[in-house]
């Protein structure tokens, strides 16, 4: 966690809310659906081309067995009442109604292979989604992860790209499906009795209406639920994680914080049974529009028949035509409900998309080489956070020049983590500049000046895999250097315990997998210190590297320090300011601005803030006698 206290953002208005209300008073035209539709096929198509054409394949399949099982159905009828009637051979019926049984075999088995076919193409279609999610995640700014309002949208598509791209595929082949069904059906229909095909066909739009507002509705709980559900997440996390488990115990937490689980659950509940009361609602009376029309088709058939105006065997087609025909009616309504509803998902998909940084104009120096800095000067440099007003840097200027050991300190909240963040090109600032050899940074390329900096966060990663990637991580690209990674093991102080591991280096560290070996706080240390050390990089910063060693171990650090700064620029963070007395140049930080600097002896006879804080720390572990000054 960054040192700083930022002031709370204020409660965001969820722009998703006011963009569901614009898109339900626009009108949802037909050429709207097929631009979604169009949307449908081509993300199908992209996420596995073999899959999408399969599915598609399939429906056309069974589109034209349904057309068989109608003819099929009306000759089997046909020869039933003529060999009714002149006491004929029932080997006469056997051809149609094989036929009959062989489409409806057929049209099941082609049902069954669709339906996990969908599921596979959701899948691949999920992939896809998730896959440009993560790269949104990974792209976007470091301080955009600062915002409660980006949690809530990430949190959005994250859930729903879970669910959606199925009911996506699945809506898609649907939607095709049942219109090629609908087309097939009411041809057949049209040649047996014209007159009952508007009846169904006319049932069909308020249905289409209802599946627009089922979807609006299911897109505007989500949104609405969001924030609670984050925070709902985020206890069961408390809840379930090891690493809190042991402070859960200790201050007898599990009762207070599975009530709040239980309370904003219960709130979740009672929103929910509103929620699917109106879908309930909604979906009965699609289901009543349905039965009326059928119904209605029916009895006119029926009456028809009766009054000798269609014959037997037509009537029978008829009928089946009229099942089928419903049947496809509802299947289509679900695959266009399932549509509307991913449409406002993929809107809100696309609004989330909208934050990768565009590459629109690359640095005027992207292209030039970046080389180690003789040095580093900060100018101006200004920060505050996402949503707030308040500013937690304020014009700081300084310099760093190779093979300098340079320490940053300040009291908490002071804005040293932040300043680190800046210079690593990991943060954007709001104002001045930092200048590599002159060059301002903001126009060379960032990752080519990231690959010159190494840094240890205090709150460094515990990677879930091997002790070779956790300090591999620190250039990734040599992962495999065996040798390299061992080296920086051994300057890191981590060699001794990794290499005793029960498979080396290959061993799994963490206890989240089948196999791991968990280390102390302190070992995990140093391991980030031998990750930052496998960087090889000319700049390396650590924030708070001994926070979590024990004394030995952070002395054995420090006198390795000239060592490390030997060609390269070193700056270090700490709060202990005996670790930094040896510093070249040291740098007081106190509320966001740089208030002195200069040497350990330089600073105490300024006897300002430096020396107050060395003092007060020095006095801490001297006798009371001994601490009078």
């Amino acid at each position: 966690m960054d040192d700083e206290l930022a002031e709370p953002p204020p409660k965001p208005n969820f722009d998703a809310v006011a963009q569901l209300v614009a898109n339900r008073r626009q009108p949802q035209s037909a050429r709207r659906f097929v631009d979604l539709a169009r949307r449908a096929l081509r993300l199908s198509r992209q996420a596995n081309p073999r899959l999408a054409r399969l599915n598609l394949g399939l429906q056309v399949v069974g589109v034209l067995l349904l057309g068989l099982q109608v003819l099929f159905g009306r000759l089997a009828l046909q020869e039933i009442l003529t060999e009714s009637r002149s006491h004929g051979s029932f080997m006469h019926v056997v051809p149609a109604l094989l036929g009959l049984v062989a489409a409806t075999g057929l049209a099941g088995l082609a049902l069954a292979a669709q339906g996990n076919l969908q599921r596979l193409l959701g899948e691949h279609v999920q992939r896809a989604m998730q896959a440009t999610i993560l790269d949104v995640t990974t792209s976007v700014p470091l301080e955009t992860f600062e915002s409660p309002r980006f949690h809530d949208d990430l949190q959005r598509v994250r859930i729903n790209a879970i669910m959606q791209p199925l009911n996506l595929a699945q809506g898609l082949v649907t939607v095709i499906g049942g219109v090629a069904g609908v087309i097939v059906l009411s041809v057949a229909l049209l040649a047996i009795e014209p007159i009952l095909l508007p009846i169904l066909i006319l049932a069909g739009i308020p249905m289409t209406l209802l599946s627009r507002r089922t979807g609006n509705a299911e897109f505007q709980f989500q949104v609405r639920e969001t924030p609670n559900a984050r925070v709902r997440d985020y206890l069961q996390t408390v809840l379930h994680e090891r690493d809190e488990a042991k402070e859960i115990r200790a201050f007898d937490l599990a009762d207070v914080l599975s009530k709040r689980w239980n309370q904003n659950f219960a709130a979740y509940l009672v929103e929910l049974r509103r929620h699917v009361g109106h879908q309930v609602r909604l979906a009965l009376l699609g289901a009543s529009v349905t039965m009326l029309a059928t119904a209605a088709s029916l009895g006119l058939l029926i009456y028809l028949a009766i009054d000798g105006r269609i014959a037997l065997a037509s009537a029978g087609a008829a009928l089946i035509a009229i099942r089928l025909l419903a049947g496809r009616l509802e299947m289509t309504q679900r695959g266009i409900s399932a549509l509307f509803e991913c449409s406002l998902f993929l809107q809100d998909y696309d609004r989330f998309l909208e934050r990768r940084p565009r590459q629109t104009e690359a640095p005027a120096d992207s292209g030039a080489v970046v080389r180690p800095f003789t040095e580093l000067r900060v100018e101006g440099l200004r920060f505050g956070y996402p949503e707030t007003e308040r500013e937690v840097l304020h014009g700081i200027s300084m310099t760093i020049r190779a093979g300098e050991v340079v320490a940053l300190v300040g009291e908490n909240g002071s804005g040293k983590t932040t300043l680190a963040k800046l210079l690593c090109h990991v943060f954007a600032p709001s104002g001045g500049r930092i200048t590599w050899d002159g060059i301002d940074v903001s126009t060379l390329d960032p990752v080519a000046v990231r690959r010159h900096v190494g840094v240890i966060f205090q709150d460094f990663v515990r990677y879930q895999l091997s002790a070779r990637e956790n300090i591999g991580f620190g250039r990734a690209e040599a992962v495999g250097d065996l040798d390299g990674i061992v080296n920086a093991a051994r300057r890191g102080g981590a060699d001794p315990f990794l290499s005793r591991l029960p498979d080396g280096y290959e061993t799994p560290l963490g206890k989240s997998f089948w196999g791991g070996y968990d280390l102390s706080l302190g070992q995990w240390q140093r391991v980030a210190i031998s990750r930052a050390f496998f960087r090889e990089a000319s700049f390396l910063v650590l924030d708070e590297p001994t926070a979590s060693l024990d004394a030995r171990a952070e002395h054995r650090l420090f006198e390795q320090m000239r060592e490390l700064a030997h060609g390269r620029a070193l700056l270090l963070i700490s709060h202990r300011f005996s670790t930094v007395r040896n510093a070249d140049r040291i740098y007081v930080l106190h509320d966001g601005e740089l208030v002195e600097q200069g040497s350990h002896d330089q600073l105490m006879a300024l006897g300002g803030r430096y020396a107050e804080l060395f003092s007060l720390q020095a006095n801490s572990y001297l006798p009371t006698e001994e601490a009078q000054p």
